[in-house]
């Protein structure tokens, strides 16, 4: 045994006289320490046959890495006791990997390493010598024909991710770290393209995309960089989603949208850098129908990101608050006459001044119309009869009366267009759609003085920016009877601070509207702007806590009311209204009158205010009719009582 030990020694010291590294050598000693172990406690010598049977025995013990290099000790060990040496193929195998590169290679690899010299232990810079040149080792395997790091392309780095390097995942994720430091040193050097130290990030490899995924080569020609009247090549692309996103960090946008834009912008570039394309909108917007399913839950907000980026190319700036409405693209798969007609008709509701929601929302309507008349088998809209549209509306599916009669409003009016553009001859057909519906009496619902403290007791705790901004809201629709859209849409300056009035512009009638505001509404609003109001250039009251800085959408308000009282939400359609109906019924119980009530919500006729008129119990009791009058008692319909 203290000879075996003996020729153990001296196969360590050949190996260091071959300049083999002391990590390998290291390993090696522990290989055969183990193995010595084995024979002390088999009490036996060693033989090839010996050290086959230990491999065996250890093998359940080590990773499979591990036990393949073990048995390539014991063939090297084997031949050292037989020729006293080591033939140059099973040292090969055995040598460093730093030590197998081609001498240029090697040379590129000792510049990065000299840069971490200074700033790494002596472990770290040796843990980094290795793996790095394992990484290269690893890029030869696939393209032997590279000499230098401007050689590497993204295809070798994409097989080097989808490669494990190691048997594990965390020692995979800590070969991709090692790769992205030393790609991003030559990256800096201008010795590889900048994506190279990107894309061994391992999220971004899934979502560079493909160019046959993107273009459908047997339908259409590959784009190519040299069409430079449009678009930007991937270096302007780069240089301008910097200034993009120093933009974003300027107007205040959050953590998550910069990652998103970081993330979804910086996976495009990588795509028009690996195929040397040129950015435009369609482009972006092809390649993102590629990879959707690559960017799990979180595909609407690249898919804002792009649009927001889009919006920045055109017109180097982002206007805040906009809500981007894409277009379905179900209506590219209808006929030439059907898309030009639904088309038309989208442009005459946008010159009226129309809502652009309420443009978006017209068009499924009339794509539904579409579908029945194609299903039907005409050809063209001057095809359609009477008995068609009639057939039309029976079949509609809605499960409500309201959602039927809405659709079908919206389709007599795309009728009426076709009749009046002359793509229908006559003047009548419109009038086949039938949208009429009975109309709907309801009970009307105001707030208790239960919910009414509620709200007061809110608003007194009130101290987070949020809880401010609900308080006020919620107290100007209770004291001043506004709409929610109006409470939205309320700017700094319609507010006259000395009178202790509010002057606006009704958003749903068109009315102008002032009121007068009480002091404890004036003191919430007081109270956010001071406290709670975040520092924008934004004319309006209410706006956003977090970038971009805009206004608020009606649905807030009913979320205020909500948080001071969550039994409201299983209320059905009754919503932050509820707040105008309580301040008109306690305007009436106050004894202001039907006409000051109608001043106050801004109501031309007293139609709606009448409906509060019951809940007045007061009032109500001071005008009976008498009995006698009522034809009851003595002289009346039933005789003397």
């Amino acid at each position: 045994m203290d000879e075996f030990k003996v020729q153990i020694s001296e196969l360590i010291r050949y190996l260091k006289s071959r300049k083999m590294c002391s990590q390998s050598i290291h390993s090696h000693q522990e290989c055969y320490e183990t193995l010595i172990e084995y024979l002390d406690a088999k009490k036996t010598g060693y033989s090839e046959k010996v050290g086959t049977a230990w491999l065996y025995s250890v093998r359940q013990q080590l990773s499979h890495n591990k036990f393949d290099i073990w048995v390539w000790y014991i063939k090297q060990l084997n031949e050292f006791l037989k020729r006293g040496a080591i033939s140059d193929f099973i040292y090969y195998l055995n040598r460093s990997c730093y030590e197998r590169l081609p001498i240029n290679l090697r040379n590129e690899l000792d510049c990065y390493l000299e840069s971490c010299s200074g700033i790494y232990t002596r472990r770290t810079y040796r843990e980094t010598k290795v793996r790095c040149s394992s990484i290269i080792i690893s890029i030869l395997a696939g393209n032997p024909d590279i000499t230098s790091v401007s050689d590497i392309t993204y295809a070798d780095v994409e097989i080097l991710v989808d490669n494990d390097l190691s048997s594990k995942r965390y020692g995979r994720n800590t070969y991709m770290n090692y790769a992205h430091r030393m790609f991003e040193y030559f990256v800096s050097h201008g010795m590889c393209k900048k994506g190279l130290g990107i894309i061994t990030t391992t999220h971004y490899a899934s979502q560079t995309g493909s160019l046959m995924d993107v273009f459908d080569t047997e339908k259409e020609p590959l784009p190519s960089m040299d069409n430079n009247d449009s678009g930007l090549d991937a270096k302007q692309y780069d240089l301008l989603v910097q200034d993009f996103l120093m933009l974003l960090d300027d107007k205040g946008y959050s953590y998550t949208v910069k990652k998103y834009s970081r993330r979804a912008l910086t996976a495009l570039y990588l795509f028009l850098d690996k195929y040397d394309l040129r950015y435009t909108p369609l482009l972006a917007w092809k390649w993102f129908d590629s990879i959707k399913e690559t960017c799990g839950e979180s595909w609407k907000s690249w898919r804002r990101m792009i649009k927001l980026f889009e919006e920045y190319y055109h017109d180097h700036d982002i206007k805040d608050g906009t809500r981007y409405l894409y277009t379905p693209e179900r209506l590219k798969k209808y006929p030439v006459w059907c898309q030009e007609a639904v088309k038309g008709f989208q442009d005459r509701l946008r010159r009226e001044f129309k809502n652009p929601r309420t443009v978006y929302k017209v068009s499924f309507p009339c794509m539904r119309f579409c579908d029945f008349v194609l299903s039907r088998g005409l050809t063209s809209f001057s095809q359609l009869i009477p008995d068609i549209i009639i057939e039309f509306c029976l079949q509609d599916e809605h499960s409500t009366v309201k959602g039927r009669s809405s659709y079908a409003r919206d389709v007599k009016k795309f009728l009426y267009y076709l009749e009046d553009t002359g793509i229908i001859e006559g003047d009548q057909l419109h009038h086949a759609v039938f949208t009429g519906k009975s109309p709907e009496i309801g009970i009307v619902d105001i707030l208790s003085e239960e919910d009414e403290k509620k709200i007061y007791d809110f608003r007194k705790n009130a101290v987070s920016p949020e809880e401010l901004r609900k308080s006020a809201m919620v107290l100007l629709g209770l004291r001043t009877g506004l709409r929610a859209s109006d409470i939205t849409n309320l700017k700094l300056q319609d507010i006259d601070w000395k009178e202790h009035t509010i002057s606006i512009v009704q958003q749903k009638t068109g009315r102008p509207l002032t009121i007068p505001w009480p002091n404890d509404v004036g003191n919430a609003v007081y109270r956010y702007i001071k406290y709670g109001r975040p520092r924008s250039d934004s004319g309006y009251l209410f706006i956003r806590h977090t970038a971009p800085y805009c206004k608020l959408s009606t649905k807030l308000c009913n979320n205020a009311l909500y948080t001071m009282l969550p039994d409201r939400k299983s209320v059905k359609h009754k919503g932050f209204h509820v707040t105008r109906r309580t301040f008109a019924t306690n305007m009436l119980r106050s004894q202001s009158g039907i006409d000051a009530v109608m001043n106050a919500l801004g109501h031309t006729d007293n139609t709606t205010v009448m409906k509060y008129l019951s809940f007045d119990s007061e009032g109500m009791g001071k005008c009976p009719l008498s009995l006698s009058e009522c034809g009851i008692g003595s002289g009346g319909l039933y005789g003397d009582i």
